[in-house]
């Protein structure tokens, strides 16, 4: 048995990541919830109304940055 090491962590967190977005995009977009708002409806809009993942998301690069 082989140790896990932080990249190699790292890379499968990334790869469960982009496989979870992906199955869920597609799920949405079969069920007709895909649909993506304009950058010119989306100007003005406040974090609070986004999806939970967005404000995750922009959370951690308000952390980060």
């Amino acid at each position: 048995m082989s140790r896990a090491t932080p990249l190699g962590a790292v890379t499968r967190g990334l790869a469960a990541g982009l496989l979870g977005t992906a199955l869920f995009t597609v799920y949405r977009t079969l069920r007709g919830q895909g649909d993506v708002e304009s950058p010119e409806e989306a100007r003005g809009s406040d974090w609070s109304e986004a999806p939970p993942p967005a404000q995750v998301g922009q959370r951690l690069v308000e952390g980060v940055f």
